[in-house]
């Protein structure tokens, strides 16, 4: 496939119940009361594209969030968008995956 990008998705990864339950917005959102954190390079209302998921319903945030149960645990991060070459998942091949660190 050469250099063909895999599309992910940054949604459907957090329990639904966490998205509409635990984790909401403030219904009096006012965005310049809040600050990021020092070392975040986007504020926390806008950490997506997708405005459905963006503030404190972000995905991400929701599942990084998320106290594990177990001491050893995995965290999933996005998933694969299963239409078109992935259709019926990744073919065979090498795959490379770009993580920027972000934290001093």
């Amino acid at each position: 496939l050469g250099n063909t990008n895999v599309d992910l998705l940054d949604t459907g990864s957090a329990w639904v119940t966490d998205k509409n339950v635990k984790f909401n917005n403030p219904s009096d959102w006012k965005m310049n009361e809040f600050t990021k954190p020092p070392n975040w390079v986007n504020n926390v209302w806008n950490l997506s594209t997708n405005a459905d998921n963006n503030g404190y319903q972000n995905e991400e945030l929701i599942v990084w969030m998320r106290t594990a149960a177990l001491p050893t645990f995995r965290k999933l991060h996005r998933r694969i968008n299963h239409t078109g070459t992935f259709a019926n998942g990744l073919p065979q091949g090498s795959y490379e995956v770009e993580i920027a660190y972000k934290y001093p």
